[in-house]
């Protein structure tokens, strides 16, 4: 069994494109104070050409997708799944009312990432390139938006600067980052603890209200998650897809996870994934069992401080 230790990407090219996430921008005077009543992080401490992670909840709390932030000057850059972004922006509308908001779809407006080295190679802002950030703090990667400097399907970067196939590697990264990318799939069956928005500041305990939020920070203060996510990895030929089952051993409850996001590891002969699983699996004197089909899954490290049961 080949159980490689994954490490993260460490491409050198100046940044990849991030073909499947689609980009939409909030403008208004009321944009902040909007989208604060509206999205799970604080999105009024946000700086000016800052990056953040933020969930879009139910009622219910359950996430319905989970954006990347952007804050420039006078406007907010919303980016998610492409398969999620049009009905996404679609339910917000609902709520602006008479608030001086606007919506649009920014189709000449692309995602781009850098991991790495990569990182350390300046990029110099313009009218067509962001500076780049991390989602996250210490997140191992950087997010910028790019214009497309033609109309090809093929999204093109500006002049000078080299990409890559972007996709499966942005998957990838996110998965190494523990950034989740809210897909049709998982819509609408996760809160943000459990995939652990809230420990990479895409959760706020400290503001106001919006959707969802008294049973998010009822789960915070009344007790804990009921699952959390973790990074693993399967030695699989099929494809793994998000909302696939995880299987878990008796000992852990026999409950199951839910697959996250998945993506084709760059050199061994199986997936990496983000797995949202019970809290029990995680206890350090329980052998968690997990299986897809069969298939043994082994939990790889995360980036960032994922706390225990009992901690």
């Amino acid at each position: 069994m080949h159980d490689p230790d994954s490490t993260m990407t460490k491409d050198r090219r100046h940044f990849l494109i991030a073909d499947r996430l689609d980009v939409a921008r909030c403008t208004g005077a009321d944009a902040t104070a909007f989208l604060q009543g509206q999205l799970t992080s604080d999105i009024a401490a946000l700086a000016p050409f800052e990056w953040g992670v933020s969930g879009y909840c139910s009622a219910k709390g359950r996430l319905l997708g989970i954006f990347l932030v952007f804050r420039d000057r006078d406007s907010f850059w919303l980016a998610t799944h492409a398969s999620l972004l049009e009905g996404l922006i679609k339910r917000l509308r609902r709520y602006v009312l008479r608030a001086q908001v606007d919506f649009e779809m920014e189709q000449k407006w692309q995602v781009g990432f850098r991991t790495g080295v990569a990182m350390q190679k300046p990029l110099t802002p313009s009218h067509d390139l962001t500076p780049p950030g991390r989602p996250y703090p210490g997140a191992p990667l950087e997010v910028l938006l790019f214009r497309q400097m033609t109309s090809s399907q093929r999204p093109t970067p500006p002049a000078g600067l080299t990409t890559g196939n972007g996709e499966i590697d942005f998957s990838l990264a996110c998965i190494q980052a523990g950034l989740p990318v809210l897909q049709p799939q998982t819509q609408e069956l996760l809160i943000p603890q459990s995939v652990n928005l809230d420990l990479i500041e895409g959760v706020s305990f400290k503001k106001g209200c919006y959707p969802g939020q008294e049973i998010i920070a009822r789960v915070r203060y009344r007790g804990k998650p009921k699952q959390r996510m973790v990074r693993a990895f399967i030695e699989s030929e099929k494809p793994i897809r998000p909302g696939t089952a995880v299987d878990t051993s008796p000992a852990a409850t026999g409950q199951t996870g839910t697959v996250v996001n998945a993506s084709p590891h760059q050199t061994a002969p199986g997936w990496e994934m983000l797995v949202s699983l019970p809290v029990s699996c995680l206890a350090r004197d329980v052998d968690p069992g997990l299986s897809i089909g069969g298939k043994p899954v082994f939990r790889r490290p995360l980036p960032y401080l994922l706390p225990l049961p009992g901690d």
